[in-house]
């Protein structure tokens, strides 16, 4: 379980520190993406915390875009760390989506958003 202080998922995180591609630490940036959107998916309870809620969304999308962006510039062992380690956490992080979806009125703030971090997350998971 995680304390109270520590991000969702950050003890299959932390088998991506020091990963780096030129001047880009992979392990942070994708504890940010799934930070964000977790957080950002969190707080969804109806049509205007959706509308909140897109700015982290949309940050997260656009950190996963990145990942996906350096995946050939990769090792082959680190990426297959790294989509190892998002494939861990995916079925939480397809669970958080499906629930926000779910909310009357929410879908259609958020689908679009939801469903390219979803391709996103189908190609980092892979090798």
């Amino acid at each position: 379980m995680t304390t109270p202080n520590e991000a969702p998922y950050a003890g299959f995180l932390a088998r991506l520190q020091g990963i780096k591609v030129g001047d880009v630490d992979v392990g942070q940036l994708t504890t940010s993406a799934v930070n964000d959107l977790s957080s950002s998916l969190a707080g969804v309870k109806d049509e205007a915390t959706a509308q909140s809620s897109m700015p982290g969304l949309t940050k997260a999308s656009s950190e996963f875009d990145q990942l996906t962006g350096l995946l050939d510039q990769l090792s082959p062992e680190n990426r297959k760390l790294l989509a190892d380690t998002l494939a861990l956490i995916k079925p939480n992080l397809d669970q958080l989506l499906d629930k926000a979806l779910a909310i009357s009125g929410v879908g259609p703030i958020i689908k679009p958003t939801v469903d390219a971090i979803r391709e996103k997350l189908d190609t980092l998971t892979k090798v």
